[in-house]
């Protein structure tokens, strides 16, 4: 954001340009535009300040103009010389070009709707606990947004503006485009205005991401494909090992230790010792915990994350992705590559509601046609259900 003090009509232009960032040498100009900031104070359309579709007087949709509704409603009546605006407790007549009236009613509700009422009689109630000055500046920034029907002409609105940007050296071909608003404000000192203070720019900081630290415990596998054959008795096993990464960051990833000689597909290691007599012996199962540690936008619901696009890179570039975590069951192999044996991936904001036991805890829980509620673990208060 910028913010510049300048005087009509000796600065009546801003150029905004657009460059490419370069360590060594000069930055070369992408494109610029113009805009000329005289023609918008002087416009007839009030450009100065889009207008809102309701008034507030807090909130991030807060009434950011330095003159109220009330105010700017008769800045354009006098303007269009039109008959000054008669206010009463819950209605509002204005004049138009031919001396019609047009009428607009508050109605007084739970949500503070404005109707807009035209060529009807309206009586007036006062109603305890209104504050009738926001009534009164809501009543009149309806009649602006309505200025068309009383005018013919339609005032600017709160809007975000595209800009295209030109290269001089190539002016027939469009550079890019950029999005953005500009709010004026007249310094001086005018005697007949209540509030004659600039407002607070309003804050496009961008929003901070909230950390998490996510704990994910490895605790069995069942089932699990037998991918290594004995040549010499054809008995079939697996050295499996779980892997598992947030997101797309698979640099990162955590693995487990490694199961060697699955015999069933689980990760329990099953002995057999023959001497005399027959012994089965189970070591434990995996029991391994994972730990994520990230930074959550819950109004995006996208994970942040800074990396560098290159390592020969300066800077850092922020990345926006899904909340997902993937897991991959492999097979350990001593001379070859690992072989993934089987992979899944889950979405955090859309976890499936967890099962009452393992016997009922299947994969077809992920299939988009069951019935099964989906979750969000950012909103779930309490532990996941088992």
């Amino acid at each position: 954001m910028y913010e510049f003090d300048l005087k009509l009509p000796y600065e009546s232009q801003i150029t905004i340009s657009v460059k490419d960032w370069s360590l060594i040498g000069n930055k070369s100009l992408i494109g610029k535009t113009v805009i000329d900031l005289e023609d918008r104070f002087y416009s007839s359309c009030y450009a100065m300040c889009g207008l809102p579709k309701k008034y507030e007087i807090s909130g991030y949709n807060a009434w950011r103009d330095k003159l109220f509704p009330s105010q700017i409603l008769a800045l354009m009546c006098r303007k269009w010389r039109l008959k000054i605006p008669d206010y009463g407790p819950d209605y509002l007549i204005v004049y138009t070009l031919e001396e019609k009236s047009k009428d607009y009613k508050f109605e007084f509700c739970e949500e503070r709707s404005i109707v807009n009422k035209n060529d009807q009689f309206v009586t007036s109630i006062k109603t305890p606990g209104i504050d009738y000055r926001i009534v009164r500046e809501e009543l009149a920034l309806t009649a602006l947004n309505d200025w068309h029907n009383i005018t013919g002409t339609f005032l600017v609105p709160e809007h975000l503006e595209t800009r295209y940007l030109y290269n001089p050296d190539q002016p027939e071909f469009e550079q890019g485009k950029i999005r953005m608003w500009i709010d004026m404000f007249s310094l001086e000192d005018n005697s007949f205005m209540l509030n004659n203070q600039i407002p607070k720019p309003v804050d496009i900081s961008p929003r901070k991401p909230k950390k998490f630290q996510l704990r994910v415990n490895i605790y069995n596998t069942e089932d699990v494909i037998l991918d290594d054959e004995n040549p010499l008795t054809g008995e079939r096993s697996s050295d499996i090992y779980i892997k598992g990464y947030l997101a797309d960051k698979v640099d990162e990833a955590q693995k487990t230790d490694t199961h060697f000689r699955s015999l069933n597909g689980d990760g329990i290691i099953y002995l057999k010792f023959i001497n005399f007599k027959k012994f089965h012996f189970y070591l434990g199962k995996f029991n391994w915990r994972f730990i994520f540690d990230f930074e959550y936008l819950p109004a995006e619901e996208m994970i942040i994350y800074k990396q560098k696009p290159s390592k020969f890179s300066f800077y850092t570039v922020e990345k926006k992705v899904e909340p997902t975590i993937t897991f991959e069951c492999w097979d350990a192999d001593l001379i070859s590559s690992d072989d993934i044996l089987g992979s899944l991936q889950l979405n955090l904001c859309k976890m499936i509601k967890g099962a009452k036991s393992s016997s009922f805890c299947k994969m077809s829980m992920l299939k988009k046609n069951t019935n099964n509620q989906e979750i969000n673990l950012f909103k779930v208060k309490g532990h996941h259900p088992r």
